[in-house]
This record gives structure tokens, C-alpha cells and sequence, in this order.
């Protein structure tokens, strides 16, 4: 496998792409909230027969299960969100370093590797 000698990156995409994320997990966020409230069915919906308490019991199960699943996905958005704006940060960083010392240097005397 080769390994590349340079990784290059726009900080201004990277941004972008971090704030998708965050618009991302603010519209799960919504979603979560607004289903939580829709999908939940009291027990007389599961009827009277024997059983009727384990079926609720199976739905409140799989349902808080899937909750926490969005919840985990929001989670991981966030902090994909995170390290893009620390990426992009130390991309625009750097560039601005960069050119600051190409700034600084005069045509007489150039930079030596």
C-alpha cells in the first residue's frame, strides 16, 4: 500500500462538511423528539389477552432500543462535527503560517529545506 506524501484539504469545505453534520444531527435530534412523542401507545392499545403485556413489553423494548440508537448517531455526528472544525482550524492555520513566512522571505534569500 502506498502512502500518500501530502494531504491537502480546504478548510472552508471542511467547515461546510461540519456544519452538515451539526444540521444532521439537529434534524435527527427533531425527529427523535417529535417520534418519541407520536409512538407511544398506552397499555390499554395492547388489549386484555395473556398476551397482551408481553407484546408492550416487546414494543417499549425495541422502541426505547431504537431511541437509543438515534441517540448514539447523534452522538457520533457531533463529534464527527468536532474534529472537522479542529481539521479545517489547523488547515487554515497552517496556511496562514505558511504564507506568512513565504511572506517574510526576501527573493535574496530563500527558504532552504
Amino acid at each position: 500500500m502506498r502512502v500518500a506524501k501530502e494531504v491537502r484539504a480546504n478548510p472552508t469545505d471542511l467547515a461546510r462538511l461540519a456544519e452538515a453534520f451539526l444540521t444532521e444531527s439537529k434534524d435527527l435530534f427533531g425527529a427523535l423528539k417529535t417520534a418519541r412523542g407520536e409512538i407511544s401507545l398506552g397499555g390499554d392499545v395492547f388489549g386484555n389477552a395473556d398476551a397482551a403485556a408481553k407484546v408492550q413489553a416487546a414494543y417499549t423494548g425495541a422502541i426505547e432500543a431504537a431511541g437509543t440508537d438515534v441517540e448514539r448517531l447523534i452522538a457520533v455526528c457531533e463529534e464527527d462535527m468536532e474534529s472537522l472544525y479542529q481539521v479545517a482550524f489547523a488547515y487554515q492555520y497552517t496556511d496562514q503560517n505558511n504564507g506568512q513566512t513565504i511572506d517574510n522571505v526576501d527573493d535574496n534569500n530563500p527558504l532552504t529545506p
